[in-house]
């Protein structure tokens, strides 16, 4: 019975089931090398970021870090300072603008009252037509308990008279995300104002 099957049959197919056999292993080639690829870009972007800074003296490799207690202190004292001259330094013509700018520096969860206490400031800002200066001191932190100590001094100006007064501030703090409002990541949680006469 096999002497009575035509061989050219044979050929032909024979022919396509050899090029069907490469096709198959250049296929799993393929595969593989892309499962290799899906893993190595999958380990090079959880890896952390490579920072390159470039100066106007150098350019270096920064290694991304947790940084120092140092840097910290003076980015919470820089973010205190900033806040309580937003907050609290201003015209009765500007405050509502610095309310939204000091706004941006505020935990969620603390904005709900930061926003009712702005806005009877803001009240009696424009009612009274008052103004008022602030100028903190260096803010003395503790980053264990997230809260600092401000000594500051006030400036309230009353149709052009002046009255200054000592006022000492408690400000708590969270660490957050960073983002291009708050670069530093830092947001106020509390402000207790110590002693006011």
């Amino acid at each position: 019975m096999i002497r009575k099957i035509e061989r050219r049959w044979f050929e032909i197919w024979g022919a396509e089931e050899a090029q069907n056999r490469f096709l198959k292993y250049l296929l799993l080639i393929f595969c593989a090398v892309s499962m290799i690829e899906l893993c190595a870009i999958t380990v090079l972007s959880l890896r952390k970021p490579i920072l390159i800074g470039v100066g106007k003296e150098q350019t270096k490799w920064n290694i991304a870090e947790e940084p120092s207690p140092e840097t910290l202190t003076r980015e919470i004292n820089r973010i205190i300072i900033r806040y309580l001259k937003t907050r609290h330094s201003w015209e009765w013509q500007n405050i509502e603008a610095k309310s939204k700018e000091s706004a941006g520096l505020v935990a969620p969860e603390f904005k709900d009252k930061f926003t009712v206490s702005y806005q009877e400031q803001i009240r009696l800002a424009k009612e009274k037509q008052v103004s008022q200066k602030i100028y903190p001191e260096e803010p003395q932190v503790d980053l264990k308990n997230k809260t600092a100590s401000v000594v500051t001094e006030r400036i309230l100006i009353v149709n052009g008279l002046r009255a200054s007064q000592p006022l000492n501030f408690e400000i708590g703090f969270e660490f957050g995300e960073r983002s291009e409002a708050n670069p530093e990541g830092i947001y106020i949680t509390s402000e207790k104002v110590l002693n006011q006469n």
